[in-house]
């Protein structure tokens, strides 16, 4: 089993998958995965940004009312009243107000990892992936986008829970089910599979995106390309690390920028 592991800071700007001259049946897969250095986790939930602690979150909402007040009647009797505030909530912005790219990248929230585990058959040109981002709300959201274009989503959870999700064009808005708080951190799963489909932008000379070519596959992720091969906040302000995990069949490889970590090749079935 041989296992390539890759570290780097940097959004993903080239992957490819080459063949040798001469390609035998597939009998190996090879993984790579690319991974930023470790970083040490902080003393307390509240601290790491991450809060799993579905309690947790429930308590902070309830601190958005205030203690109930008690009143004394002229006959010594008291009674106790209660008005609770209700938590105001929306959705993100579907874009960041870039001028040139409108509905690129998404409000609302600030992502602090992706994790991308995909496996690819360039022979077919079909990929199955799980995207896990890590990221901190910057407002209370109702809702949150993503951008991908094409590929069919199987499933969506928040914090583990499973999530409703719609799609309009690039648009993948995710509805977790309860609001996720400003400050808030928050992992979202998204399991996805399909033939990415290349995107034409009016500012590339080239199509753009995961493609495929004689022999394996290669992407130009950048201004637009990145989403559609993995569903993410797709604007260059939203600086972020990743990790990738890429599984191919033998005699296939795979190229990254980064750190090399490791790389596994699995025996034949």
């Amino acid at each position: 089993m041989k296992q390539l592991q890759v570290r780097f800071g940097l959004v993903l700007l080239f992957v490819a998958l080459l063949t040798s001259c001469v390609a035998p049946p597939p009998e190996v897969e090879v993984e790579v995965q690319a991974q930023t250095p470790e970083i040490q986790e902080p003393a307390t939930l509240e601290e790491s940004g991450i809060a799993d602690d579905h309690e947790l979150k429930a308590a902070r909402v309830q601190e958005a009312s205030p203690e109930p007040e008690s009143k004394t009647d002229a006959q010594g009797s008291t009674s106790i009243e209660a008005t609770e505030t209700p938590l105001i909530a929306s959705p993100g912005a579907p874009g960041v107000g870039d001028s040139l790219y409108p509905l690129l990248g998404n409000g609302g929230y600030d992502v602090d990892h992706y994790t991308i585990d995909i496996h690819a058959d360039p022979a077919s040109n079909h990929i199955s992936g799980i995207v896990t981002l890590e990221a901190v709300a910057t407002q209370n959201l109702s809702a949150f986008n993503l951008d991908l274009v094409g590929l069919e989503l199987t499933g969506v959870t928040i914090d583990d829970r499973p999530a409703a999700y719609s799609r309009e064009g690039q648009e993948l808005m995710i509805t977790p089910t309860q609001a996720l708080l400003a400050g808030d951190g928050f992992r979202a799963r998204i399991v996805y599979a399909g033939t990415p489909e290349t995107i034409q932008d009016a500012s590339a000379p080239i199509a753009l995106g995961w493609q495929p070519q004689t022999g394996g596959s290669f992407v130009v992720s950048e201004p637009s390309g990145a989403m559609n091969w993995f569903p993410h906040n797709n604007h260059p302000s939203d600086k972020t690390t990743y990790t990738f995990k890429i599984t191919v069949p033998d005699p296939y490889e795979v190229v990254s920028n980064g750190m090399l970590v490791e790389v596994t090749v699995h025996p034949p079935a």
